[in-house]
């Protein structure tokens, strides 16, 4: 018995020794933070705050005195060409559509009894029974009903037109961005009752004058709805800052709300599939930029050419193998003659 319980302690005693030296090594070495490359895409441009606007937009204006009557179409909403979006209630204009259309009825029943008079004076005069001179009395009463339907057809065609008028129908598929008028509200010929915008939208951006060298139509954008590219640049600037409208239109069909604002970075220059470390992994000395390689426990300086700078990434022009695993953070405070005890992120 006592033979094992010393064998058993000497157990303890060894993995205790082995313990403390293992604390040992870690309080010697310097504790970093290392991460794994990356390799992706940088860009790097200029943040502008754009406003979203319809492609195409209209202000539709009353074409008739009256009361404007509101349907119930929401603002923004998306509607089909040829809806109705507003009228205007006129009620002189219906009582006078009401009015030709009867002076029409009129003159077509009493141009059916003079014609009918005039075809049978027509049979009685080449039977003698009638003189030449009242057929063509009967004749020309006849033309000159004819001529009173024709004129009334245009009275009521007209007062139709008008009446039409008082209709407003969406003209493209689009939306109603805003009505400019309350339901029930007196308007007169021209006066602005609503808004109409297409479906397609684009953003505008206003940028410096002295700022337009690198951007080019076709430029890329990126912005928290997605990326784009711009569609046109203004070819004047206004006011005391020269500015510049610069249009962008994103790749998304997702429909924003016009005339709110969104954050949009025109890119002025782009790499692609690039090695990517965050610059707080980059060290600067005499001898130029460099990242510290960790492997196996120890530090190797290695001397890098950057590219790109953007967000807190830098790129590396000459790339480093997949997997590779650099220090992130505190560089200029490394021994390097003390081994390096690796904390992942």
């Amino acid at each position: 018995m006592k033979v094992s319980a010393y064998i058993v302690l000497g157990f303890l005693g060894l993995g205790a020794c082995k313990e403390t030296q293992t604390q040992t090594e870690v309080s010697k070495a310097q504790a970093v933070h290392t991460i794994e490359v990356q390799r992706g895409d940088i860009t790097k441009g200029h943040l502008y705050l754009a406003n979203v606007a319809a492609s195409q937009s209209v202000k539709i204006a009353a074409q008739v005195p009256g009361t404007f009557s509101r349907p119930k179409i929401a603002e923004n909403t998306e509607v089909t060409k040829g809806r109705v979006i507003g009228a205007i209630l006129t009620p002189d204009i219906g009582a006078r559509v009401s009015r030709v259309r009867a002076e029409r009825k009129r003159a077509e029943r009493e141009r059916d009894f003079v014609c009918q008079m005039a075809k049978t004076d027509s049979a009685l005069a080449k039977s003698g029974d009638l003189s030449r001179f009242a057929l063509e009395k009967s004749t020309k009463n006849c033309e000159s009903a004819q001529l009173a339907v024709t004129a009334a057809k245009f009275a009521e065609k007209e007062a139709r037109f008008t009446k039409g008028k008082a209709t407003e129908r969406a003209p493209f598929d689009g939306r109603v961005l805003k009505y400019l008028i309350d339901d029930g509200q007196k308007v007169g010929p021209g006066s602005p009752i609503l808004l109409f915008g297409s479906q397609r939208q684009y953003l505008s951006v206003r940028v410096p004058e002295g700022e337009l060298k690198a951007l080019k139509v076709g430029s890329k954008a990126v912005s928290d709805q997605g990326d784009g590219k711009i569609i046109d640049i203004g070819a004047q600037a206004f006011g005391p800052a020269r500015l510049v409208e610069v249009r962008v239109e994103l790749d998304s069909q997702d429909y924003l709300l016009p005339g709110s604002s969104i954050k949009v970075t025109l890119v002025t220059n782009r790499e692609e599939g690039v090695t990517l470390i965050p610059l707080s992994a980059l060290g600067e000395d005499e001898n130029g930029n460099f990242v510290v390689i960790v492997k196996d426990g120890k530090q190797q300086r290695q001397k890098v050419t950057t590219g790109l700078r953007s967000k807190g990434m830098v790129s590396l022009l000459a790339p480093l193998e997949k997997g590779t695993r650099i220090i992130d953070g505190g560089l200029s405070s490394l021994n390097s003659e003390m081994p390096i005890w690796e904390v992942a992120q």
